[in-house]
């Protein structure tokens, strides 16, 4: 059985350390918060684009108050460990020179300001990632996220009984789901990372998991009712891999509840694709909830260029390649050093004024990761970023199969492999305040810890 990796100092995260990184994950994952704290209204979204899950107003006083106590806490829980800090630049050298890069970006900017702002808070958002690979086991790092999630997963079932306005989505997505979030493919998003994290859970706290695999289940549920599209092919193909996986390695218990999560996931996503969402008007009818808010083709009249914007289009994704078309002559524009961190994307003084103006609607991201570092950062950041999450996953991939602890090296790939499939689709790279780039960060440190050998069956602690 293994024994709990306790940090340096000697201690394992302490129960008000646990509750500290559980409540920062809720945070950066954007649940709750920015439904609550900013001025964003689902009906008729008079301040979001209407496709994407990052929303156009700026963050409220008190949300941004939230993100900086993140990144304080997590700075000095890090000092720590502050004699370890050079060696481990030294180590993620990668890393580190793709946060400078954000900084000197700001030279060049249109917007220095918002660049520099935007570079704080991706540091930020990366320390809450080394801290948690510095201070948690895997085990641990696995718990704190799924009590996030099962968290996330309950608020957002709450939401939608008691404030549908809140909960539900107003036209053209009329009747999904988006929960404690504030867009469907939010709640999508956070919803499938949830499957997956409750899953592994589940099946390495046996003594525990009936409550785990509840919350699988109301993950499950709240990803279909979502139709997120992207965040479900992605849960798909994870549990797939994972499948596929436990089969080589002849655990074919656990390959057969991973296969049997992909194909409930495919099914019920199915359902609500080919027959144009029957699950969730079904739902809502049984549960007597209804959107009632105002319709969004009424609150957007005013504006031309949203009012032409096809969410079909978008959707289905023909949208996203018109998009992407559209961008490369800005990529190529500046293909070395971009057009600055978070510069880019400004409405009213970003280059993509242009762009509006001749796709005919706001997309505010470049729904594709690794295209959004490209058009901000250039194509060389991107290639950098692309190189460490493709080395990074050719890591656990081989580790899995050659180390002394599988299962932590199949989380992590699990983990690489959804993060990847998502980012093709949306932009979670670099994306300060976004739980995905902590991943990143904290599978990235975590695996130049040593190898912990232990049993499928032991029990994490906190």
């Amino acid at each position: 059985m293994e024994n709990t990796r306790q940090t340096r100092s000697g201690a394992p995260p302490s129960p008000l350390e646990c509750v500290f990184a559980v409540v920062s994950i809720t945070i950066l994952s954007k649940a709750f918060t920015v439904l609550f704290l900013t001025d964003i209204h689902m009906g008729p979204w008079l301040s979001q684009d209407a496709s994407s899950s990052r929303p156009v107003t700026a963050d409220t006083p008190a949300l941004l108050g939230l993100y900086l106590l993140v990144y304080v806490v997590s700075g000095l829980l890090l000092l720590r460990r502050f004699s370890e800090l050079p060696s481990l630049v030294k180590r993620h050298w990668v890393l580190a020179l793709i946060l400078v890069l954000p900084f000197v970006s700001a030279l060049w900017s249109q917007n220095p300001g918002i660049t520099i702002g935007r570079s704080i808070a991706l540091v930020g958002t990366s320390l809450f990632g080394v801290y948690l690979a510095l201070f948690y086991t895997w085990r641990q790092q696995l718990l704190v996220l799924t009590v996030a999630s099962m968290a996330m997963a309950v608020g957002s079932a709450f939401i939608v009984f008691l404030l549908p306005n809140s909960g539900l989505m107003g036209p053209p997505h009329l009747g999904l789901w988006n929960g404690a979030f504030v867009h469907k493919n939010s709640l999508a998003i956070g919803m499938a990372l949830s499957t997956i994290a409750c899953f592994f859970t589940a099946v390495f706290a046996p003594s525990r998991s009936f409550v785990y695999w509840l919350g699988f289940w109301l993950s499950i549920v709240l990803l279909v009712l979502s139709l997120g599209k992207t965040a479900a092919i992605a849960c798909v193909v994870t549990f797939t891999c994972a499948a596929f996986w436990c089969a080589h390695r002849n655990n074919w218990k656990m390959a057969a509840f991973a296969g049997s999560a992909a194909l409930i996931v495919s099914i019920g996503m199915s359902s609500q694709v080919w027959f144009e969402s029957p699950v969730a008007s079904s739902v809502n009818e049984l549960l007597s909830i209804k959107y009632t808010g105002q319709s969004a083709q009424g609150a957007l009249s005013g504006d031309e260029t949203l009012r032409t914007v096809s969410m079909e289009q978008l959707a289905s994704g023909s949208g996203r390649a018109q998009l992407w078309s559209a961008l490369w002559p800005y990529v190529m524009e500046r293909p070395v050093e971009g057009h600055g961190y978070g510069g880019f994307w400004r409405r009213a003084t970003g280059p993509a004024k242009e762009l509006e103006r001749s796709i005919r609607w706001w997309p505010a991201q470049a729904h594709n990761g690794f295209y959004d570092v490209a058009i901000e950062l250039g194509l060389v950041a991107a290639a950098l970023v692309i190189m460490l999450y493709t080395s990074l996953l050719l890591r656990c991939v081989y580790s899995s199969f050659h180390s002394e602890a599988p299962m932590r090296w199949l989380v992590y790939t699990s983990f690489l492999v959804y993060l990847g499939i998502v980012n093709l689709a949306e932009s979670q790279l670099m994306s300060p305040n976004t739980l995905l780039w902590v991943l990143l960060v904290m599978i990235l440190v975590s695996s130049k810890q040593a190898d912990q050998p232990c049993s499928p069956e032991s029990v994490t602690s906190h």
